[in-house]
Parts: structure tokens; C-alpha cells; sequence
């Protein structure tokens, strides 16, 4: 018997993070994230989002809450969180899907 080799499935759930924002209002500080659905199929948005310094092992697991909780297929969404970055810092930012896909963007704070 001949094995068939395996081909993955076409990516139905492809978020791609867009944009990056670090903020401050009120000598609180913020992250807004803004992704994109490009793939075939409506996403489900975690309420989740990781995040950890470039230097660090551990990732910081941070829960969200996105505009919307399904982004059809070239659909966008965003969140905005408290997260005590510091400037000059490179950050790993992953967004997370119900499929397990996640979108990584790295970023550095102003």
C-alpha cells in the first residue's frame, strides 16, 4: 500500500493582527489590538490574548473582551486592555481563535 502524502486543509480561520496601539490615559497604559479575518470562514474570538516581553520565557495570558465575538471572512475586530508596558520594550503579541489559530505580531513600545 502506497502512503498518500498528507495535505493540510485550506486555512478556513486566518486572523492576521493589523495593528498595534500603545497608549497611556490617565497615567493608566493600554494596548489596542486590531486584527483581520483572512481566511474562508467566520472566526470566534477567544477572550483571550498573550503577551510577554521579548526577553521573557513566560507568556502573560491577559482576558478580553473583542467588539465583536465572530469576524466573518474579511471582517476585522479590536480590544483594548491595561498592560503596564514599558518604552523601548519589543513585545510578542499573539490574538487567539476558536480554531486554536493563533496570529503572532511582535511590536515595540513607543
Amino acid at each position: 500500500m502506497i502512503a498518500l502524502p498528507w495535505k493540510p486543509k485550506k486555512p478556513e480561520c486566518n486572523i492576521v493582527i493589523k495593528e498595534v496601539k500603545f497608549s497611556v490615559e490617565n497615567s493608566v497604559k493600554h494596548i489596542e489590538i486590531f486584527v483581520e479575518n483572512k481566511g474562508n470562514a467566520e472566526c470566534v474570538m477567544i477572550d483571550k490574548v498573550r503577551i510577554k516581553p521579548m526577553a521573557e520565557q513566560n507568556w502573560t495570558e491577559i482576558h478580553v473582551d473583542w467588539d465583536v465575538k465572530a469576524i466573518p471572512s474579511g471582517g476585522t475586530a479590536k480590544t483594548i486592555f491595561r498592560y503596564e508596558w514599558m518604552s523601548g520594550e519589543q513585545y510578542l503579541i499573539k490574538a487567539l481563535t476558536n480554531r486554536g489559530i493563533e496570529s503572532l505580531v511582535l511590536e515595540k513600545a513607543p
